[in-house]
């Protein structure tokens, strides 16, 4: 499938699964050549976009922590345990929108999309997905980059494995993401979907180029308009898949 194609198609382009699990399975792993050859492009670019990022939108936060701190107790930021690229742990931030120590009588938990611990800030920070602008400070360190495999906790990569999700472990062969193929795709996928998920984090990373990952990120500020506007009339979202402008 060529990549230059994309952008002229308005729909997410499949996965070929079958040749992609083949190419995983019997030859060494190796990420596209392009991206070989645009590593330092992609680094400095998310440099560049995290910092302005982080400037632009620093009245916004000081916003939502206000808003944060005066609809329920607790911390503004909320910090989790995450796994990088080569599956180095990291602390992931984003703003809290659930209540505090959410998981302390339930352990760790897949969170639904109407979760009855998500605060109603939270709701709002979720569909519009402001909550995980903190991770832009994620980018800086070199943690995360703006595009790429959402990273996952430690407790669900082991979960994975035991359960044999095929090719999982291959998803940390690249920083993980803000954003990505996989979670344009699916926004919210379920615990049942979490082989397609790991398929098209796959997808990506072997065909990786600049005209597909600048192709995601018009497809994400898409996206997130929609989200908020959506949000804003109070209209109600067709499907979790993002297959239509």
């Amino acid at each position: 499938m060529d990549a230059s194609s994309y952008p002229k198609n308005t729909s997410l382009p499949e996965p070929e699964v079958e040749s992609e699990r083949f190419l995983l399975e019997y030859m060494p792993f190796t990420p596209s050549v392009e991206y070989r050859r645009w590593y330092g492009f992609k680094r400095v670019f998310d440099l560049v976009f995290a910092s302005f990022g982080l400037i632009f939108f620093a009245p916004l936060f000081v916003l939502i922590a206000i808003a944060i701190k005066l609809t329920s107790s607790g911390p503004i930021l909320f910090r989790q345990e995450r796994l990088s690229i080569y599956e180095k742990p990291f602390t992931l931030i984003k703003f809290r929108t659930m209540m505090d120590k959410a998981e302390a009588q339930t352990g760790p938990t897949w969170v639904q999309e109407d979760d009855e611990r998500i605060t109603p800030i939270g709701q709002f920070l979720r569909k519009t997905h402001v909550d995980e602008l903190p991770q832009l400070w994620n980018i800086l360190l070199g943690e995360m980059s703006l595009i790429g495999p959402r990273p996952e906790r430690p407790v669900f990569v082991k979960r994975f494995r035991d359960e044999d999700v095929e090719n999982y472990s291959c998803r940390h062969f690249f920083r993980p993401g803000i954003t990505g193929y996989a979670q344009m795709k699916n926004p919210n996928p379920t615990v049942d979907q979490i082989q397609e998920k790991t398929d098209a984090d796959l997808w990506y990373i072997t065909n990786w180029s600049v005209k597909l990952e600048l192709w995601l990120m018009r497809q994400t500020v898409v996206y997130f308009s929609r989200s908020l506007l959506r949000l804003i009339l109070r209209t109600p979202k067709k499907s979790h898949h993002l297959d239509a402008p």
